[in-house]
């Protein structure tokens, strides 16, 4: 199969996206490596994880759809991302991060 250019930023190679793949890899190796610490900043500080970051905005669609899985450390990784978080400071439940960041999602990428 030839490559196919998509928005001029990522090639699709035999029908995968090349940087998604790349998030996934690290993605699994964060969560394989991180899995048994209870130390937030050991889990936060993990290369894997700083790779994450250090991809840019392109891999936050990658991102939105891992919100099921282990979603308390990717509105970290989200926040980094982005500069700011759309969550208000004092919210401590899981399930209104969703809301915010669902919303912000809707308005920043969905056409």
């Amino acid at each position: 199969m030839k490559n196919i250019k998509f928005f001029e930023e990522f090639t699709y190679k035999n029908g995968k996206n090349q940087l998604e793949e790349q998030f996934n890899k690290l993605y699994e190796n964060w969560l394989l490596e991180t899995g048994v610490l209870s130390d937030t900043d050991e889990i936060l500080e993990n290369e894997n994880h700083l790779s994450i970051i250090k991809m840019g905005k392109e891999v936050i669609p990658f991102i939105f759809e891992k919100l099921n899985d282990e979603s308390r450390f990717l509105f970290n990784t989200l926040e980094k991302i982005v500069g700011s978080s759309p969550v208000p400071k004092d919210t401590k439940d899981l399930e209104v991060y969703h809301q915010y960041w669902k919303e912000w999602y809707k308005n920043n990428y969905e056409i």
